[in-house]
């Protein structure tokens, strides 16, 4: 074998080890900031988008935080178990896909970032909290629906004020809901 060879050898391991090493930070990277379950961005990436937004906030565009909480997600879970209670956050992304950036923050809890007018979102999400969400699992069928509240992204103030403003919206929401059922 001659002196060629072998470094061509080395390099050749060398490339592919290189190779692997960017493959499993990509990995990781991924695995850092996507939620298993539902495939969306988790907390963690929820926080460097809305880092983002605010940034853009500052230079005048609008943006807004939007805050979900499943409606009798523990009644399911309890009820059906959980398998179905990851069925019914399963369905609720399948039913937001498409919308703007949405997170899952934790349990049955979804953050979204959007961009442009509240209202008109607002509008969209009413007509889409008036359609229940059916679960079907063998001879069981139940639904849900959701609760939200949302505060406009503001550069002068912190997530954690504007996330909980969104938090007070959305339980005025879903007292509202629960008056009207």
């Amino acid at each position: 074998m001659s002196l060629f060879s072998v470094v061509l050898a080395i390099a050749a391991l060398s490339l592919l080890g290189n190779v692997w090493l960017f493959c499993q930070y990509k990995k990781s990277q991924t695995l850092a900031l996507i939620d298993e379950l539902t495939q969306l961005p988790n907390r963690r990436a929820f926080e460097l988008a809305f880092n983002r937004a605010q940034a853009k906030a500052a230079r005048g565009q609008q943006y807004f935080v939007a805050l979900f909480d499943l409606d009798k997600f523990k009644q399911i879970n309890d009820t059906f178990g959980h398998a179905m209670g990851d069925e019914a956050l399963k369905a609720f992304v399948a039913k937001m896909r498409g919308s703007d950036f949405l997170a899952r923050t934790g349990g049955d809890e979804f953050c979204l970032i959007g961009e442009g007018d509240i209202t008109q979102f607002l509008s969209r999400m009413h007509c889409l909290q008036k359609q229940d969400i059916v679960l079907l699992s063998g001879d069981y069928v139940t639904s849900f629906s959701f609760s939200l509240g949302v505060c406009e992204i503001e550069p002068n103030k912190e997530m954690k004020q504007i996330l909980s403003i969104a938090d007070e919206n959305m339980y005025k929401n879903k007292q509202k809901r629960k008056n009207n059922e």
